[in-house]
C-alpha cells in the first residue's frame, strides 16, 4: 500500500523547487512593474510649477508679440517631451510587465498544471509496470493479481481491536448456551489523498438466530446493540439495510489527510455454545490489531484462547491475562481465531450425564445376570455367572 500510495502522490522531491522558482519569478516581474509604474508618475508640484512658467510666458507673449503665441506652445512642449521621454519609456515597460503578470497567472499556471498531471501519469504508469513486471516474474500472474488489488486498496484498518464478554446463561435455555457481548472498533486511514466515502460496511448473517427470554423478556438473538463514528452515536435503525435488518450500511466521508484517522465502534449481542469458537476477520487490511476477553460467568466457560490467522502467529503478545496483541499487519481476509472450553465444573457435569446416557443394559435370554455396557468396558467381554 506505500508504494501505490507514493505513486498516487506527487514526489515532492521536484514539486517544491518549481513552485520556489515559479513564485520567485511571479513576484520579481510584479515588484518590478509597479517600481517603474512609480518612477513614470510626474511629481505634482513640477507638474504646477511647468504650467505656471507656460502661462507666464503666454502673458509676456500676448503682450509682446500676439501671434507667436503658438510657437511658444510647440517649443514648451517639445521640451516637456524631451523632459519626460524617460519616465514615459519607464511606464511603457511597467506595462510590459504587468502583461506579463497576466500571462504567467493565466497560461503559465495551466501549462504547469497539465506538466504535472502528466508526469504524475507517467510516474504511475511507470511504477505499475515494473511492479508487474517485477511481480510477475518472480510470483506468477495469479499471485500478482491478487497482490495489485490488495495494492489498489484506497482505505486501511490503523488500529483494529475485539472485545467478547461472556455476559450469562438465557433463562430459558440450558447451560450449553451462553450471551455474548462483541465490541469491535478500527480506525481508518484514507490513501487516495482526496476526500474519499468509506463504504462502512457490517452484518451478523452467520451468527445463531434464536429468541429467548432473558430477565423474563423474550429477546431475538443476534441484535446491534449500539453503532458509533468519529466519537458520536448512531442510530442503529438509519443505518439498517431496507432489505435486510441484519446489515449496517453508510457511507462515511473521510479527509484526504493519511495522518487523520475515522474512529469506529459496533457493539453486538449474540448466542454462542459454552465450548464454541468464532473468527474475527476484516475485507480491508489492518496495521495492527488486538483482542480482549471479558469472563463473567467462571461456573460455564474456562479456558478461551486466541490465535492470529497469520504466518507468525508466535509473534502475538500476550499483555496480560486475557489479551493478545500482534503489532504485524493483517491483511484482507486475515484475522483471529477464538476458542473457548466449558469450565472444569460444567464440563464434569456434562460427562457425567452423557454417561448416564451412553449406559445399555442387556438382559440375557437364558435368565443370567444383567450387564451393564459403557464406553469404558465395551472393549472388554462381559462375564456371566
Amino acid at each position: 500500500m506505500t508504494s501505490e500510495t507514493a505513486g498516487r502522490t506527487e514526489p515532492s522531491s521536484w514539486r517544491i523547487p518549481e513552485t520556489w522558482s515559479f513564485l520567485g519569478a511571479f513576484v520579481i516581474f510584479l515588484l518590478g512593474a509597479l517600481v517603474l509604474y512609480h518612477a513614470s508618475r510626474q511629481d505634482p508640484a513640477e507638474l504646477q510649477t511647468r504650467a505656471a512658467k507656460l502661462l507666464v510666458d503666454l502673458r509676456k507673449a500676448q503682450e509682446k508679440e500676439p501671434d507667436s503665441q503658438t510657437s511658444l506652445v510647440f517649443r514648451h512642449l517639445q521640451e516637456q517631451e524631451s523632459e519626460t521621454y524617460t519616465k514615459g519609456f519607464l511606464r511603457h515597460v511597467s506595462l510590459a510587465l504587468f502583461v506579463s503578470c497576466f500571462l504567467i497567472l493565466g497560461v503559465e499556471i495551466h501549462s504547469r498544471s497539465v506538466a504535472r498531471r502528466d508526469m504524475q501519469r507517467h510516474f504511475h504508469e511507470v511504477t505499475k509496470n515494473v511492479f508487474e513486471g517485477v511481480a510477475q516474474r518472480l510470483l506468477g500472474e495469479t499471485m500478482t493479481s491478487e497482490l495489485k488489488a490488495i495494492l489498489l486498496e484506497d482505505f486501511v484498518k490503523a488500529r483494529a481491536g475485539y472485545h467478547i464478554t461472556f455476559e450469562r446463561s438465557p433463562d430459558d435455555k440450558s447451560t450449553d448456551w451462553i450471551i455474548v457481548r462483541l465490541e469491535s472498533w478500527f480506525d481508518v486511514r484514507n490513501l487516495t489523498g482526496e476526500p474519499a466515502d468509506f463504504p462502512f460496511r457490517t452484518s451478523i448473517f452467520g451468527y445463531h438466530k434464536e429468541r429467548v427470554v432473558v430477565d423474563g423478556v423474550q429477546v431475538e438473538f443476534p441484535y446491534f446493540v449500539s453503532v458509533e463514528i468519529k466519537g458520536e452515536d448512531i442510530p442503529v435503525s438509519t443505518m439498517q439495510d431496507s432489505k435486510n435488518p441484519f446489515m449496517l450500511l453508510k457511507k462515511v466521508p473521510l479527509p484526504r489527510d493519511m495522518s487523520v484517522l475515522t474512529s469506529f465502534k459496533v457493539v453486538t449481542r449474540l448466542l454462542y455454545r459454552t465450548k464454541d469458537s468464532m473468527v474475527l476477520s476484516s475485507s480491508y487490511a489492518m496495521e495492527s490489531s488486538e483482542i480482549a476477553v471479558s469472563n463473567q460467568v467462571a461456573d460455564s466457560i474456562g479456558k478461551c484462547d486466541a490465535v492470529v490467522l497469520h504466518k507468525h502467529t508466535e509473534q502475538v503478545t500476550p499483555r496480560t491475562e486475557g489479551k493478545w496483541e500482534f503489532s504485524r499487519a493483517l491483511l484482507p481476509g486475515q484475522g483471529w481465531y477464538v476458542c473457548w472450553d466449558r469450565s472444569s465444573r460444567n464440563q464434569g457435569s456434562a460427562t457425567q450425564l452423557v454417561a448416564e446416557a451412553e449406559k445399555v443394559t442387556i438382559t440375557p435370554s437364558d435368565n443370567t445376570e444383567a450387564v451393564t455396557i459403557t464406553p469404558s468396558n465395551i472393549l472388554e467381554p462381559p462375564t456371566t455367572s
